[in-house]
């Protein structure tokens, strides 16, 4: 599967048509993570060394929130993130998180891939 992009903006191939999910974009210094249903919602902000924390823990699914940018919350409906700097919030339901997780599993999100498939669709 393809991982869909958009503006920069690229969700996992294993979200429901790329418009339910995370939505991840380089940055000048790091990582932009956003909700795909709310492009006018927050924009939260990682260096590359917190959003590859922040993968390892979504990889492995042992969140401990220590990747110095944002504090997850996960109840049976999914999860709540909050990010450390701003207080803002982003939700997903746990069909947008396990689709993120599978894309992350793939290797989908990780920073070099996120620049070679943000440049392949310019």
């Amino acid at each position: 599967m393809v991982p869909a992009t958009s503006g920069g903006w690229r969700t996992s191939s294993f979200s429901k048509d790329g418009d339910e999910c995370f939505a991840v974009a380089p940055a000048p210094l790091g990582i932009q993570f956003r909700h795909s249903r709310q492009p006018d919602g927050p924009i939260f902000q990682f260096t590359t060394e917190q959003w590859l924390m922040f993968l390892a823990e979504v990889i492995s699914d042992q969140i401990t929130n220590t990747n110095g940018a944002v504090h997850v919350s996960a109840d049976a409906d999914g999860w709540t993130l909050c990010e450390l700097t701003t207080g803002k919030l982003l939700s997903f339901t746990r069909g947008e998180v396990r689709a993120f997780q599978q894309g992350a599993q793939a290797g989908e999100f990780a920073s070099a891939n996120l620049v070679n498939v943000v440049q392949q669709a310019d």
